[in-house]
């Protein structure tokens, strides 16, 4: 997790924009809020096999008061990517820091 926030907008743009610099992997994206203490972070999903990239905290609404730390949560969809390793990882990693590094 970095420590930015970025509002809900900001979140959906680097989401989009990882989607299409990324094109040849499918994410997945979520909003979770959290509990007082932080401790018990969870998040469902209907997908068998996929690994949190990164956690985004989403500012909080100027309309509510007392909000909870809200997380955008981006995850990689493994289900399609044969034979799933360490390099498999090390190459996604790789990949995102070069397409990334100007932004």
């Amino acid at each position: 997790m970095n420590h930015e926030v970025k509002s809900k907008e900001e979140v959906k743009n680097y989401f989009d924009k990882l989607c299409n610099t990324l094109n040849e992997y499918k994410f997945n994206y979520y909003e979770i809020d959290t509990n007082d203490n932080l401790k018990d972070i969870k998040y469902s999903s209907n997908i068998e096999l996929e690994k949190i990239i990164r956690l985004i905290s989403i500012k909080p609404d100027k309309r509510f008061k007392n909000q909870n730390l809200k997380l955008g949560v981006i995850t990689l969809d493994l289900r399609n990517i044969p034979n799933i390793s360490n390099e498999t990882y090390s190459k996604f990693f790789k990949d995102l820091k070069e397409k990334f590094k100007n932004s």
